[in-house]
């Protein structure tokens, strides 16, 4: 859906915008921003600060759509990139189609614009977009975005509350991999009872 900033005093005050906000750390992604206006350029700056976005690496240069087009054509692609455009609808399109010629295939995308506009929503999403957060943005929306695409980068899905088969064959292996490591820890002396008990030679 699209995204509405919230009121300025909260653009410019992460703090008590996310008084009551829960949002899990971002995953250990590489994002670049790449902004118009100076504003945006430092709201990102401050999200790419935030603690929740601590494992991710964040770079930010200026220059839209253009200016990442260009980078990438040598170059490859983060996990995430953002976009920040003042183009209109077709424009907007247009600049996005030509850099998706030089993502590389997985790459999130995350635009930021100003039109209120269903119908670029919808042309967006059927490109395969990520997000649409309407300028001006605040820090807590960049970094909800981020932890979303970065989700969807690593496979893990979620579709209303609940997990879906990606993300749970990921929990489980993790589990399983949790379960061998204790195991190597204790050498093997486990009897799984309702909850891990470990025999008394052990706890000795």
């Amino acid at each position: 859906m699209i995204k509405y900033s919230r009121n300025p005093d909260e653009v410019a005050d992460a703090g008590a915008a996310g008084a009551g906000d829960h949002i899990a750390p971002v995953p250990r992604i590489s994002i670049q921003a790449f902004c118009e206006d100076a504003a945006t350029a430092s709201i990102m700056q401050a999200a790419g600060e935030d603690r929740r976005m601590g494992k991710a690496h964040v770079k930010i240069q200026m220059g839209g759509i253009a200016a990442a087009a260009e980078a990438y054509r040598n170059a490859p692609t983060p996990n995430v990139v953002i976009i920040e455009s003042e183009s209109r609808h077709d424009e907007l399109l247009a600049g996005l189609d030509e850099l998706a010629q030089v993502c590389d295939a997985g790459t999130r995308v995350i635009v930021v614009a100003r039109a209120n506009d269903i119908t670029l929503y919808r042309e967006l999403v059927r490109r395969g977009i990520s997000d649409y957060l309407m300028a001006p943005i605040a820090i807590l929306d960049v970094v909800r975005a981020c932890d979303a695409a970065g989700i969807e980068f690593r496979g893990l899905h979620y579709y209303d509350g609940q997990i879906s088969t990606p993300a749970m064959e990921e929990r489980e292996r993790l589990a399983h991999r949790g379960y061998d490591r204790l195991m190597d820890i204790v050498g093997g002396s486990v009897v799984m009872v309702g909850a891990p008990v470990l025999e008394d030679s052990l706890l000795g």
